[in-house]
């Protein structure tokens, strides 16, 4: 249905008149008000149309009077009614406003609630409620009781009224000169309706005007229902304000030791699009302490972009950040490394709507927090913001020492001091930390209490506890005068949290140092290095891995794993899963492994000595596991070496470990195939060896007279095996350690007496595990024959190719020197022919007679007409 024209003129008139764009229904607090007053004038479409008639008939009456014109009284009545300086408002009767104020004779506190208004014709209502404190005085409004109809903003639905439309309370708590009230410029604070009630408000100065409005057909008091208060406001004076600023503090320790400190309008819901100071300032000796008892800012997220607390470890801005917050905080102390210290609470404007309370806190300045002086600042940092924490970090592999706080002397009481011990944690390093107790240990426990560190306890956490915050959970906590044992993190955190108590002692001392990680089961070598050995003797199975399995390996690593067996075991070793780097994948076996590679080595040590030898199994690289791989007999265990090279890695290897008995392969069924029988005494049976291997009474046999035999004999099945190899050597016979000396050479471990031309012959004759014979020989210098051989022809053959190229430049030469003209050459040629073949006839058929000039002359024609003939050709 199209409205009148009228009507559009009314409209346009009531926009023109309040500064409306639009349908006037916006959400900025300035438009709202503008928007209020437009449904006024659009509300008194019937009366203002029945006044512009009236005016355009008695127009020519009008101006024959000096009265104010119609639209000088449009704008007379609509002022005076939001600026709150007359009684009269552009609303129904009865009127509803309110203006309560502080004074002397009047009561400091009391309750306000909503108008009780009948409005059957619906007219809009605005009710305003104006609380002014005196000066020095603050106001603060808690609403007990909130039921107001309509929607929160938020709660708004698609297609329905916008919220908040038709009854809503507007909350203004930043209002500086309460003689001149303009709601329009004045900072929003808030529009609320529906059964969610404001939070409490405390006045940014003096006054706080809460605006009421509805066009409902009546309202009962029990709408809102809420209590006002008047206070001093000198506690949010911390100390000196500095000129010209809304709320920058100096804080001086002479002046005011300690004391609270608060967001301007705590507990109420702190301003927007503010920024406060408090600088604090001690003597040289001091130290400041902050404790926040309540911390409430609108979380914007982790770094804080919107309303955030700053402090700063010095007097101003450049001195270094202690910290940034926002949100909600808890437990939050903060001390000064010196004797200054600065916050800053900055807010921002937004149109969000917040409700935070802010901050409340008291400081204290003092000489008695714990001096920083036991810190070593080489190795570690005092952690700014704390009373004595410090962080220390690897410097690879480095170590240092920490102590309790004011060691030597005894520690002061009831402190509570944190070590954050952290090693290395990348792509390349991983490390762990060992701590070692010595010197002293003196944290005294309280016997009357229900365990035994009741009082000072030091804990002691492994696993990265702190990371959840979960320090109601150490692995260790000591206390006492005994030195604790030294324990190991397993990762690459350890933290210890020390608790002075009640009671003073005279603390404690330890070595920290940080050791690579390689996350492999077993023990490194001393030094550090990715070297493991697994002895049979102290487990028969197990599983051992690439450093990090299953995470990559590191680059530029060599690890190595050593596998000692018994002497009647082997060792066998099965991998899976299994995969190093090698960019030729399909050539994953042997010297084609040429960046990341494990080898397997058979390792061999002879009896009596401690000189090993390996022998290579093989080379495997890329996703080619080896197959299970059993140590040789006569192999002490096996090696498996890890070599990695400086570009990119992978996930390594797992594999499994297993010692067991050796498996003579011929022993439990005889020796069918072969067999090498011994005959230490000629009159008795003899002693038959096969097999892989010899145990070790069949390592060595003495004979029983001046004669022993040995007999090698194979059948038609044997296998080809290796065969046998040993050593003979004449002993004494009457020769006895108790008995008659020895005049040759005394055999230091086995007591054979063999003859003394057997020593340093490069031979072990005193048998198996006794190399006494050979020790300490000077062994002549060993000459290669085949060497000398290979440069003896490699001279010769030079020395032939320079005598060779000498003989054949003088030759040509001398041919060049006696040459004959060009036709003579061709000529001759068939006679010199004819001579070479005359010669070669007369061999053929016997004739010795030709002179050996002759000879030599053909045979250097035939040389100068081959040489020629290539030359015409």
């Amino acid at each position: 249905m199209t409205s009148p024209p009228i009507y559009d003129v009314i409209v346009n008139i009531c926009r023109a008149v309040y500064g409306m764009a639009g349908d006037g229904w916006t959400r900025d607090h300035h438009d709202v008000i503008a928007g209020v007053r437009m449904r006024r004038c659009v509300s008194l479409l019937p009366q203002l149309v029945f006044l512009s008639l009236l005016t355009l008939l008695l127009l020519p009456l009008a101006q024959a009077h000096d009265g104010p014109s119609h639209e000088d009284w449009l704008l007379f009545s609509d002022e005076s009614g939001l600026d709150g300086d007359s009684d009269t408002y552009p609303t129904k009767e009865p009127k509803c406003d309110r203006k309560i104020v502080s004074s002397e004779n009047g009561q400091g506190e009391g309750e306000f609630e909503a108008p009780e208004l009948l409005n059957p014709e619906g007219h809009s209502r605005q009710c305003i409620y104006t609380f002014m404190a005196a000066p020095g005085e603050k106001v603060e409004l808690q609403f007990n009781k909130f039921n107001l109809r309509g929607t929160p903003p938020d709660g708004s639905t698609l297609g329905m009224n916008p919220s908040c439309s038709h009854e809503y309370l507007d909350i203004y708590t930043e209002i500086k000169d309460p003689k001149k009230v303009d709601l329009l410029t004045t900072p929003f604070g808030g529009r609320y309706c529906g059964g969610i009630s404001p939070r409490l408000r405390v006045s940014l100065y003096t006054t706080i005007v809460i605006s009421f409005y509805t066009d409902l057909l009546n309202t009962t008091s029990e709408l809102f229902i809420g209590k006002y208060k008047f206070f001093n406001d000198s506690k949010y004076m911390v100390g000196d304000l500095v000129p010209d600023t809304l709320c920058g503090y100096v804080i001086h320790s002479d002046l005011k030791k300690n004391g609270q400190f608060m967001t301007l309008t705590y507990p109420g819901a702190y301003p927007k699009n503010i920024t406060c100071y408090y600088k604090f300032i001690g003597r040289r000796e001091q130290r400041i302490r902050l404790e926040f008892r309540d911390f409430d800012l609108f979380y914007g997220g982790p770094h804080c972009p919107f309303d955030q607390v700053k402090m700063y470890d010095g007097p101003n801005y450049i001195a270094p950040l202690i910290g940034t917050y926002c949100g909600q905080q808890r437990n939050l102390v903060i001390f000064s490394t010196g004797s200054t210290l600065l916050l800053t609470f900055t807010t921002l404007e937004r149109i969000a709507d917040t409700q935070n309370r802010g901050f409340q806190g008291i400081f204290n300045f003092s000489e008695s927090y714990v001096k920083l002086d036991f810190i070593n600042t080489l190795d570690s940092e005092h952690i700014r913001g704390t009373e004595c924490d410090q962080r220390i970090l690897s410097k690879r592999e480095s170590n240092g020492t920490v102590y309790s706080p004011n060691y030597p002397f005894p520690y002061l009481p009831n402190i509570v001091c944190r070590y954050f011990i952290y090693g290395l944690q990348d792509a390349q390093n991983l490390e762990r930390v060992r701590l070692q107790f010595f010197d002293r240990f003196d944290i005294p426990a309280d016997l009357k209490g229900d365990k035994n560190c009741s009082d000072g306890y030091l804990r002691i956490y492994l696993k990265g506890q702190e990371t959840e915050n979960a320090y109601d959970s150490p692995d260790y906590e000591v206390c006492g005068k005994t030195l604790p044992q030294t324990v190991v993190s397993t990762g690459p955190r350890l933290v210890m949290v020390f608790s002075s108590g009640k009671f003073q002692g005279g603390g404690f001392k330890a070595h920290y140092k940080f050791e690579t990680e390689y996350k492999i089961p077993g023990t490194p070598s001393p030094d550090g290095k990715c070297i493991f050995t697994y002895y049979s003797s102290s487990r028969k199975d197990g599983i051992f891995n690439s450093p990090r399995h299953p995470a990559n390996y590191p680059s530029n690593t060599t690890c190595e794993f050593t596998f000692q067996a018994n002497p009647d075991e082997q060792v066998r070793l099965s991998f899976s899963p299994f995969e190093l780097k090698s960019e030729k994948n399909n050539l994953t076996y042997g010297n084609h492994c040429q960046e990341d590679w494990v080898e397997i080595y058979n390792v061999y040590k002879p009896v009596g000595s401690d000189i090993e030898r390996e022998r290579l199994n093989g080379r495997y690289c890329g996703m080619a596991a080896p197959g299970p791989i059993e140590s040789e007999l006569e192999a002490v265990g096996l090696r498996v070496v890890l070599r990695t090279d400086h570009g990119n890695v992978s996930s390594g290897f797992g594999a499994r470990y297993q010692f067991k008995k050796k498996e003579m392969l011929f022993r439990e069924r005889g020796c069918p195939a072969a067999v090498v029988r011994v005959w230490p005494d000629l009159d008795k049976v003899p002693i038959e060896l096969c097999g892989e291997g010899l145990s070790d009474d069949a390592s060595i046999i003495i004979s029983k007279s001046s004669l022993m035999r040995v007999a090698f004999l194979t059948a038609d099945r044997a296998v080809g095996a290796k065969g046998f190899e040993g050593i003979w050597t004449e002993i004494q016979d009457n020769f006895l350690p108790s008995g008659p000396k020895c005049e040759q050479f005394l055999c230091s471990k086995n007591n054979f007496c063999i003859s003394k031309n057997l020593r340093c012959n490069g031979v072990p004759n005193c048998g198996v595990g006794d190399l006494s014979d050979e020790d300490s020989c000077v062994k002549d210098p060993v000459v290669n024959v085949l060497m000398l051989v290979g440069v003896g022809l490699g001279i010769s053959s030079v020395l032939l190719i320079v005598v060779c190229i000498w003989c054949h430049r003088k030759h040509v030469k001398r041919r060049e020197e006696g040459a004959l003209p060009h036709h003579v050459h061709v000529c001759e040629r068939g006679a010199r022919f004819a001579s070479v073949d005359s010669v070669g006839h007369s061999g053929i058929n016997g004739d010795r007679s030709l002179s050996p000039v002759l000879g030599a002359r053909q045979a250097h024609h035939l040389s100068r007409t081959s040489l020629r003939t290539e030359t015409v050709v």
